[in-house]
């Protein structure tokens, strides 16, 4: 009798549960802002900005040229005076002195590389070219923490290009191939006009990372089509805004970083003009920022 009660208790119990098609999402999304040299005037900005984390690039090419690494020093010390992280790229091309930068400069995050995924480079010769240089980075400075290059779109139209799915979705199940541990994030660049086609494209990353590593868009905004000069009016700019800040957590993504600071780093990306005056989109991230805080 007994074995036929537990046939029947068998023949109708629940199926386990499926595991969830999308990582939790956090309470709110980090926001920090792409940035070009470090300067006086744009720490200043990030400060009325209200963020604390900024993202630029360590152009290690210029390694030699007089007073440059000082130069990196000065920057490097008063964003930790200000209390704000910087995340550093590195270029690939640049490969050789990434030890070397690990030395100089202890205790920060790097980027390694930056949208390789739309170069030649493989996704496995990418990660057999970080595995080895990862390890060199870390005995130079074993505080030192990593994340993986962002995946870039290649369409450029703010449309769901199926190139794209599926180059992002190869990458990353080649990155979670990496030993645990290994990515303080895996990152992606979602520049859009609108956030429904790029949802899928992240929401295919979060399927295959499932929570494993957080994820991270170090480069996000909107495209360069649509208005004046080939980008998005200003008045859009708030509406553009919106969207990520409610979709961002939704997608699981953990930390964002605007693209860009002022257009000094790139023509007409900028929340600030090159005569320094501010796009309503200024006004808007700040607004996000303090509403994360």
């Amino acid at each position: 009798m007994k074995g036929l009660f537990l046939a029947i208790r068998r023949l109708f119990a629940r199926p386990a549960p499926t595991p969830p098609p999308f990582s939790p999402a956090p309470a709110n999304t980090v926001v920090g802002i792409n940035i070009h040299r470090g300067g006086q005037q744009e720490m200043e900005m990030l400060q009325d900005l209200g963020t604390k984390h900024a993202r630029i690039t360590m152009w290690l090419q210029e390694w030699d040229q007089p007073n440059r690494v000082p130069a990196w020093h000065a920057m490097l010390a008063h964003f930790d005076h200000i209390d704000m992280e910087p995340l550093l790229v590195l270029h690939l091309s640049t490969r050789r002195d990434w030890a070397r930068a690990a030395a100089e400069f202890r205790g920060r995050t790097w980027q390694l590389g930056n949208e390789v995924d739309a170069t030649t480079v493989s996704a496995t010769q990418y990660c057999s070219i970080i595995t080895t240089a990862i390890r060199e980075m870390l005995a130079a400075d074993p505080t030192a923490k990593f994340v993986a290059s962002g995946l870039a779109r290649t369409d450029g139209q703010g449309t769901h290009d199926t190139s794209d799915l599926g180059r992002w979705t190869a990458w990353a199940n080649a990155l979670m191939t990496l030993p645990q541990g290994t990515l303080r994030a895996i990152a992606l660049h979602a520049y859009t006009d609108h956030t429904l086609p790029i949802s899928g494209l992240v929401r295919a990353v979060n399927n295959v990372v499932r929570g494993r590593v957080p994820l991270w868009v170090t480069e996000f905004g909107p495209v360069q089509h649509g208005g004046p000069n080939g980008i998005v009016p200003d008045e859009d700019a708030g509406e553009i805004v919106q969207s990520y800040r409610y979709r961002l957590p939704a997608w699981g993504v953990e930390r964002c970083y605007w693209y860009c600071l002022n257009d000094g780093l790139d023509f007409a990306h900028g929340l600030v003009r090159e005569n320094d005056e501010k796009r309503p989109g200024y006004f808007a991230v700040k607004a996000w920022i303090g509403g994360a805080a």
